[in-house]
């Protein structure tokens, strides 16, 4: 592929359908022959960013912003970057820089902490187990809607302390959310429209509450706190934090559990490798982050002046800057032989979770997540294999988010299981 000159922006459109299912080719030709170039993502133009150096470097970069207040007149005409501004969304750490992104962070920072985590193994372990209960004795499942989906979403939603008889409305409206173009753009602005109103109309409950909210762990109850009793808060920050801490706290672990899968069940060595040492897990799970991490596209950057990366020099004046974490993690540079899986890798640094203060807060929680959803499945189920050719797969067209829409698979159950099943 012969690409162009830094000044003639690319429309990565023109490299699908391929690119959107396997990228890492288009990537490798950037990184040796521009590593940073412009780009057109879906109508933003941008640049993006493919060496391992490069990316690391601009993550903690002060000139770049996620605010995307900095960002300029042209970059604000790419609606879907911007779409969550239209019900007033964006006022979370996520989209903000320092000092908002540190205060709103220090607050829930806490329940995310290794030690806090550790307490949810045996909660994460029973959803696991039940979810593979309803579907065990039929043979085969869609992963993602059965599985990948509803496990972390169902903890972080107990994490929030979202009230049980409230958490199928949930369930229903991150569904839509999370469903990409098979969702219609109706019933996303109604799941968002519903969303909004449940978390506003649960926020003012707990304002009646206010005096007994100290004591509570969830992170509903510490940001009702921060609201109404402490000021650390105002109702935006509140409302936007809520709704990304929902979202956020589920589809990236959600990603990383189907791509993993995915990346197991088309390495069979490496899935038997697994399934006969267990005591691989941890490193298995790093190295799958590493090989084709849920997040593609780092949350956009805009530059608030002049910004050296690598050879070339950004604009200021808010140019969208699109940090490819995927090709990144598949940097010869940084990673011997990056396109292999190898679970005993022994690959620290990948940035799976980005870098910098931008670190993912829930780090720690995906991990456990994901090494119980791998262990759970790997335990109960022979055979796991893909029920449809791996060329069949539709995947969701997100500039950020890269997955399978669905994973079907075969298997079968093992003895041990069965007799617990039937004993």
């Amino acid at each position: 592929m012969a690409l162009l000159s830094p000044e003639d922006p690319i429309d990565l459109s023109v490299f699908e359908p391929g690119f959107t299912r396997d990228p890492h080719s288009v990537y490798a030709e950037f990184r040796v022959g521009r590593p940073v170039n412009r780009v057109v993502v879906q109508g933003l133009q941008g640049w993006l960013v493919t060496r391992y150096d490069d990316v690391r470097q601009a993550l903690s970069d002060p000139s770049l912003s996620n605010d995307r207040s900095t960002a300029s007149p042209a970059a604000r005409s790419a609606a879907w970057l911007f779409a969550d501004e239209a019900f007033d969304l964006q006022h979370h750490m996520l989209r903000s820089d320092p000092p908002r992104h540190t205060r709103i962070r220090r607050l829930v920072s806490p329940v995310f902490a290794l030690r806090s985590v550790a307490r949810l193994q045996s909660r994460i372990e029973q959803i696991a187990h039940e979810l593979v209960d309803r579907f065990a004795e039929r043979g085969n499942a869609e992963l993602i809607s059965m599985y990948a989906f509803p496990l972390p979403l169902m903890i972080i939603m107990e994490i929030m302390g979202i009230p049980p008889a409230d958490r199928e409305r949930l369930y229903s409206w991150s569904n839509t959310l999370s469903a990409g173009s098979s969702s219609s753009g109706e019933d996303v602005v109604a799941a968002l429209t519903r969303m909004c109103d449940f978390f506003r109309d649960l926020l003012e409950r707990k304002q009646d509450m206010a005096g007994q909210l100290e004591e509570s762990e969830s992170l509903l109850d510490i940001l009702a706190t921060a609201l109404y009793q402490d000021g650390t808060l105002d109702e935006a920050e509140l409302l936007s934090s809520a709704f990304q801490l929902l979202q956020g706290g589920h589809v990236t672990t959600l990603g990383l559990i189907a791509n993993g899968m995915l990346a197991l069940l088309q390495a069979p060595d490496a899935l038997a490798e697994l399934r006969s040492d267990p005591g691989l897990m941890n490193t298995a799970v790093d190295e799958l982050l590493r090989f084709d991490p849920p997040m593609e596209i780092a949350t956009v950057r805009f530059t608030t002046s002049p910004t050296r990366i690598g050879d070339v020099t950004i604009p200021g004046g808010g140019e969208p800057v699109l940090l490819a974490l995927a090709s990144a993690n598949r940097d010869p540079a940084r990673f011997d032989h990056p396109d292999a899986l190898d679970l005993k890798r022994d690959s620290p640094g990948h940035l799976a979770f980005a870098h910098g203060a931008h670190y993912c807060l829930g780090a720690h929680l995906a991990r456990l997540e994901a090494r119980i959803a791998f262990e759970v499945l790997i335990q109960r189920l022979d055979d796991l294999a893909l029920a449809v050719d791996p060329e069949a797969l539709e995947w969701r067209p997100n500039p950020h988010l890269r997955r399978p829409a669905t994973l079907p698979v075969t298997f079968t159950v093992r003895d041990h299981d069965k007799e617990k099943q039937h004993g």
